[in-house]
């Protein structure tokens, strides 16, 4: 079959066909980038900054599970997301096993290679040079904190929970 054999109208919805396809692949790349990546990556920079918070508050020790960490979580910061303690636990899978002495004796020497904290849907969204493991693993080799955007303010309060509220 040649090409110029094809009549206009099949080319007309041959390119309609396609300028949908595009339109919609667009759409849906948003609506994963704005309900999906975005809200974990926020998700990942806190569940550290929680971890953190809890050992700094607790001389070292790790969290045991999310009751834990519940203190330090902030409703209404400014973070947009995850909205909700109860979001970040959905997204966010924390190793409680962890022995941190035996961790801190046999840090691998790649941050990349240290996995505590992960998304339970498999993904890897993270905001760059933020990424949980490597937070932790900063924390654990120097003390060196990147508090994530609106927790800043609780470095030195992390000796006072602040609210019980999933209300964001």
């Amino acid at each position: 079959m040649k090409l110029s054999g094809i009549r206009p109208r099949t080319w007309i919805g041959l390119t309609i066909t396609f300028v949908v396809g595009i339109v919609g692949f667009v759409v849906y790349s948003l609506y994963v980038s704005i309900s999906v990546s975005v809200p974990n990556a926020y998700a990942m920079w806190v569940a550290p900054e929680l971890v953190i918070q809890h050992m700094e508050a607790n001389n070292g020790a790790w969290p045991g599970n999310w009751e834990d960490l519940r203190p330090y979580y902030i409703p209404g910061t400014s973070i947009e997301s995850p909205s909700g303690f109860e979001n970040l636990i959905e997204r966010v899978e924390i190793d409680w096993t962890v022995d941190v002495v035996n961790l801190r004796q046999s840090l691998p020497t790649n941050p990349d290679d240290l996995r505590v904290i992960w998304l339970r849907d498999g993904r890897d969204d993270q905001w760059l040079g933020a990424g949980p493991n490597e937070l932790i693993y900063k924390y654990l080799k120097d003390g060196y904190r990147d508090p994530a955007p609106g927790y800043s303010i609780r470095i030195d309060n992390s000796q006072h929970p602040v609210a019980d509220s999933d209300e964001y």
